[in-house]
């Protein structure tokens, strides 16, 4: 409507009313025009409380269905060319729409979110003509890459271009503009020259700004190989390490991603301190790598220089094994010179204290000794081994010496041992240190948990003979067979050959083959009251005995006038409800002690025996199949009365 006699407010709303109007219709818009008689007298209206236009949400290819309204485009592209403006697409269908306005607004060739007001369909080419109200740019092209790197290097330097995700990256090196026919970007590379890095980022038909770094090469770099280093006896910075077969020697990573290699190269040592550098344990590396290096008392030390170390230059050679620690074998004499290298010295005694240790040898030369808490739990007197990083120089006490971090403390054994085995002991009453027991295939018989100690007693028997280990943290158990060596101490007491366990972790079952027994129950020798004390130290069966009180022990077994003293340790049998009561009983005991010049047990177990005829019988009644009368006499089958067969009493007719 073209009204000149009345004027709305934008946003006014709900009118009501009538007005004479000259209302024509024009290829789809209906066109109103004032007359004579046109006025404002019958129309009302509600003031807006917003005067903001209210424009209709459409998409370009739908503005046929909206024409004379007020519509809103977002991501319309303009087209300018020779002085005609349109906004057009191809998606899905090709549309254009021709700008009357645009010189109100300078709009180049781009994309914008429009308001128009379509208010011509009139043109046979384009789809109308619109008024323009309001226009914002919208930039479609996507952003720009960074580049990252020192801007002053020396000898070399690594560059890197970061950019959005899934964008492609184009970039130069020779200061001309990038394109698409640019090397496209894909990690990050060295230059070692003075060089301007153009580069761009690249989306559909669109680019982004083209960023530029300049990287200045200051000064001239040295190459040095781990000789050159230490004919020159100096710290020195920004150099290229050259090795040739350097071997990894060993390894640390620390909880804030720093990693130590140090690196063997014709006997000499180059420690890498690197957060970029992975070196693998055991690996040969030949190649460069750009670094600076530290020098303290002879020792050769890499660090970083930020955005230059890197491993792209270095090539490995793995081990066909898994990496080890490979230390040179030295004395304390001779640890300086390997300065920085992994060294392995024997026969050190350890002493010191708060953090402050040194090894010795016997002719009182030492190296200081740190890092490792084990250093405080060192036993006086004892020899160890010592596999150490020579990391720095002596300090403190030892200033002027080698100062190694203690990476592992071996307890050395220099005794010379005296092979024996159970029956040689056996037969012994006197008393040797330091013996090696040479089982093969002895047997577990007997085992008696010490709680308070977290230890164990044990029956140990081979060849119809025994030992007891005593107080023993050996992994034995009930009916396990035990082959291979130990070392132990060996005494005789009152007669019971026993083994003691050698202090600072000298025993170990490290050279025992151990195999479990099937079943839980004791295995003792049967024995008589004449020949018991020709098995001590083992378990015995004296079968058909009385159980009384004792004398010189708590209490006994008594057969054929004879008694046997012993103690009971089981807190889970009552012992003295099987004393006086005038029943026989098998008994098992652990021949383990004397009291008094004479035997003392320990009881194990006793089983009453109900019927004593029948163990006067020599064969083995229960197993044997046979019969016999209550007197214990083999009856045959045509023998009538009480008999016993099966260990049943029953009554043949």
């Amino acid at each position: 409507m073209n009204i000149t006699k009345f004027t709305l407010p934008v946003g006014a709303y709900n009118l009501k009313g009538t007005m004479a109007l000259k209302v024509t219709y024009q290829k789809g818009l209906l066109i109103a025009e004032e007359l004579e008689s046109t006025n404002s007298g019958n129309i009302s209206f509600v003031w807006p409380e917003s005067y903001d236009m209210d424009p209709l949400e459409i998409d370009l290819i739908d503005v046929k269905l909206h024409k004379g309204d007020l519509l809103n485009l977002k991501d319309a592209e303009i087209w300018s060319y020779r002085g005609t403006t349109s906004i057009y697409t191809n998606t899905p269908s090709y549309i254009e729409l021709k700008v009357t306005n645009a010189e109100d607004f300078d709009l180049e060739s781009g994309f914008y979110n429009l308001t128009i007001w379509y208010n011509d369909a009139s043109s046979d080419y384009y789809a109308g003509k619109v008024k323009i109200i309001k226009a914002e740019r919208v930039d479609k092209r996507p952003d720009a890459p960074v580049i990252l790197g020192e801007e002053e290097f020396v000898g070399k330097t690594t560059v890197s271009i970061a950019a959005t995700e899934g964008l492609n990256v184009y970039y130069t090196l020779d200061g001309t503009d990038p394109t698409r026919q640019s090397t496209v970007y894909t990690e990050p590379f060295a230059i070692t020259e003075t060089t301007t890095v153009k580069a761009v980022t690249a989306y559909l038909d669109d680019y982004s700004d083209i960023v530029t770094k300049t990287f200045t090469k200051v000064g001239d770099i040295e190459t040095k190989t781990i000789a050159q280093l230490f004919e020159g006896q100096q710290a020195v910075e920004n150099v290229t390490i050259s090795l040739n077969n350097a071997k990894v020697v060993y390894t640390e990573k620390h909880d804030d991603g720093t990693k130590v290699a140090i690196l063997r190269e014709n006997g000499q040592a180059l420690d890498v301190i690197s957060g970029v550098l992975d070196l693998p344990l055991g690996s040969t590396v030949t190649g460069t790598f750009f670094a600076s290096v530290d020098f303290n008392g002879g020792i050769f030390t890499t660090r970083d220089v930020q955005g230059e170390t890197n491993s792209y230059e270095l090539e490995y050679t793995m081990p066909s094994d898994e990496g080890y620690n490979d230390p040179i074998e030295t004395t304390v004499a001779d640890v300086h010179l390997y300065p920085g290298d992994l060294v392995s010295i024997k026969s050190l005694q350890v002493l010191g204290q708060d953090g402050q240790y040194y090894g010795f040898t016997e002719d009182y030369s030492f190296v200081n000794l740190t890092d490792n808490d084990e250093l405080a739990n060192t036993v006086s007197g004892q020899k160890y081994t010592v596999l150490g990083w020579f990391n720095a120089p002596g300090t403190g006490f030892a200033d002027g010496n080698a100062s190694l971090k203690a990476v592992k403390l071996t307890a050395e054994d220099a005794t010379k041992y005296h092979n024996q085995t159970i029956a040689e002991l056996n037969v012994r009453r006197d008393r040797e240190d330091n013996i090696r027991l040479v089982l093969d295939n002895a047997k577990v018989v007997y085992v008696r948990a010490n709680p308070y100690y977290g230890t164990k007693d044990i029956a140990l028997r081979q060849d119809g003979k025994a030992v007891v280990l005593y107080n023993s943290t050996l992994p034995l158990e009930l009916n396990s067979t035990v082959s291979g060596t130990v070392k132990l101490d060996f005494y005789a007491l009152a007669g019971i050959p026993q083994l003691r366990e050698i202090d600072g972790g000298v025993t170990t079952a490290d050279s025992l083959t151990i195999t479990a027994g099937a079943s839980q129950e004791v295995d003792p020798v049967e024995v008589t009251m004449a020949n018991y004390d020709e098995h001590r130290a083992d378990v015995i069966v004296l079968r058909q005995v009385k159980i009384v009180y004792g004398s010189q022990a708590a209490y006994a077994i008594e057969k054929d006038g004879q008694k046997i003293a012993f103690k009971n340790e089981n807190e889970d049998v009552d012992v003295d409800a099987l004393v006086s009561n005038d029943n026989l009983y098998d008994v098992v005991l652990w021949y383990n002690g004397y009291i008094n010049d004479a035997p003392e047990m320990e009881f194990v177990k006793a089983v009453k025996v109900t019927d004593v005829g029948i163990y006067g019988v020599e064969a083995d009644y229960g197993k044997d199949g046979n019969t016999y009368n209550l007197q214990g006499v083999k009856v045959g089958k045509n023998y009538r009365g009480v008999v016993i067969r099966d260990g049943k009493k029953f009554t043949k007719k």
